[in-house]
């Protein structure tokens, strides 16, 4: 893999990977920048950063969805290193893991499962005119009933990181 992700340079390498967007409401939701600082822990690992350090963030009927911290970075790390072919991720939220995903010159395409039509808008607005647009597929359905129906090829790459509920 050749990199380590539990570092604050790997982290500030992967916000501005992510891009410099302004703020934007739509409907219900809002992205926006927000200033990380105190205590952060990471992702298996007790290692803490104390920083004054700008981070984007998705807030739904103003309540916080999805940011971007060093602790969810971390956790699709490997998941983004192993992605390849045709890639099914459940959920769009801010939109890192198919960018990360779609970057990568073995994968394909990316297929993203996402309900929430503001929130399909929104990542549209924001990142169409990015080369990694061009691979990822989103599709506005449930990708448990999707699973299901047999409509996601199980022999794909699939990933997953919903915690909200």
């Amino acid at each position: 893999m050749g990199q380590e992700p539990f570092t604050f340079d790997y982290f500030k390498k992967e916000v501005a990977f992510y891009g410099d967007i302004p703020p934007t409401k739509i409907e219900n939701l809002a992205y926006d920048l927000t200033t990380l600082s105190g205590e952060l822990m990471d992702y298996f690992n007790k290692n803490y950063y104390i920083t004054d350090f700008q981070i984007p963030r998705l807030k739904i009927d103003g309540k916080v969805w999805m940011s971007i911290t060093p602790m969810e970075v971390q956790s699709m790390y490997a998941a983004i290193q192993q992605a390849q072919y045709d890639v099914y991720t459940a959920g769009l939220g801010l939109g890192y893991f198919p960018l990360k995903a779609a970057a990568k010159e073995d994968v394909d395409r990316v297929i993203v499962y996402e309900q929430h039509p503001t929130i399909i808008k929104m990542f549209n607005k924001n990142f169409s005119d990015r080369p990694e647009w061009s691979k990822i597929e989103i599709r506005q359905a449930d990708f448990l009933e999707a699973l299901r129906n047999g409509d996601i090829d199980q022999d794909e790459f699939i990933f997953s990181d919903i915690y909200q509920t």
